[in-house]
């Protein structure tokens, strides 16, 4: 299950060159994203549900805990974390003799040294990883005990307004796939993942069936945006860029250009469905992956971020606010 996060949204200018340790620390200190985190354990409490929620960090997950003692005294919580082999083992002991709902909070380096809990059927991933080898071994943990199991559920927290952390979403996504999980959309969000030749393709023919804007952000020079961008007949198209890259696509008269300091390659196309990382596709890379993403409220979410604007671009005026 796909949950959009808000960690960026403000700062992503900022946030695009921070380190991995910089962004995770952002992650810890993002109330709105723990608070989605906590919702979510809630709700699959409440069904009963063997839950564990993975973090990258110690600091996380005593973070996790106090707040579910402060404010969810009922929840039953277990902590499992590393140099500590004794109570550890004891701690695994009493987690397969409880009969109830439970929650399991620890950490990507103790899960990935292998411990033997066959009732958990929920991961939480609080914070993002992308090699295809620690995803498996993450979700080899729900597979444990199978036959006694309706459903394994997985919730991947997507902060797509950071350029690094949205990368390694996309990584993840493959190996869902490749695992044959099935994405579980929301009314709000619908996600694809579209390769090489076949994205290029649909992407061209939404593109040419745009019937307002198409609003493209790129951060680099493109050659196959630009041929893209010419062979796109009467089209209203914004091409918003760094003031850097405008010489090399002023001369593209018919294309409206404005200037930010975009940290994405992005395009949305009539307020209703955005393409994330698009420079491999429209280079027509056979490696090329990009995430497509059906939804109006995304769309609209990328707008106002790319435009410093909350008014409706794609109903009037394409002028942003006044700074």
């Amino acid at each position: 299950m796909v949950r959009m996060t808000n960690l960026g949204e403000l700062t992503s200018n900022i946030m695009a060159n921070n380190s991995l340790n910089q962004n995770q620390d952002a992650i810890m200190n993002n109330s709105d994203r723990n608070q989605q985190i906590i919702a979510d354990v809630r709700h699959n409490y409440k069904q009963g549900r063997h839950i564990i929620v993975l973090t990258r960090r110690v600091a996380h997950v005593h973070q996790l805990e106090d707040v579910f003692k402060e404010q969810y005294a009922d929840v039953k919580i277990f902590v499992l974390l590393g140099k500590q082999k004794k109570k550890n083992r004891e701690t695994v002991i009493e987690i397969n003799n409880y009969q109830g709902p439970y929650v399991l909070l620890t950490t990507t380096q103790y899960a990935g040294e292998g411990f033997d809990v066959k009732s958990l059927d929920t991961l939480l991933l609080a914070m993002p990883v992308s090699y295809k080898g620690s995803v498996e071994q993450y979700l080899g943990r729900l597979n444990r005990g199978l036959d006694h199991k309706s459903e394994l559920r997985v919730y991947d927290y997507v902060d797509i307004f950071v350029p690094m952390l949205a990368r390694m979403y996309r990584k993840r996504l493959a190996t869902y796939k490749n695992l044959h999980y099935q994405i579980i959309q929301n009314k709000e969000l619908g996600v694809q993942l579209q390769n090489g030749q076949l994205g290029y393709r649909e992407l061209n023919a939404e593109l040419n069936k745009s019937q307002r804007t198409i609003v493209i952000a790129v951060s680099t020079k493109q050659i196959g945006l630009r041929k893209l961008i010419n062979k796109l007949d009467n089209k209203k198209i914004v091409l918003v860029l760094p003031r850097s890259m405008r010489p090399y696509y002023q001369d593209l008269s018919s294309v409206k250009i404005i200037e930010c300091e975009a940290t994405f390659n992005v395009i949305i196309i009539d307020d209703e469905v955005v393409w994330y990382d698009y420079s491999d596709i429209v280079a027509k890379r056979s490696e090329a992956v990009s995430l497509r993403f059906s939804s109006h409220e995304l769309a609209k979410r990328f707008s106002k971020v790319l435009l410093k604007t909350s008014i409706n671009l794609f109903g009037g005026t394409d002028e942003p606010e006044s700074e």
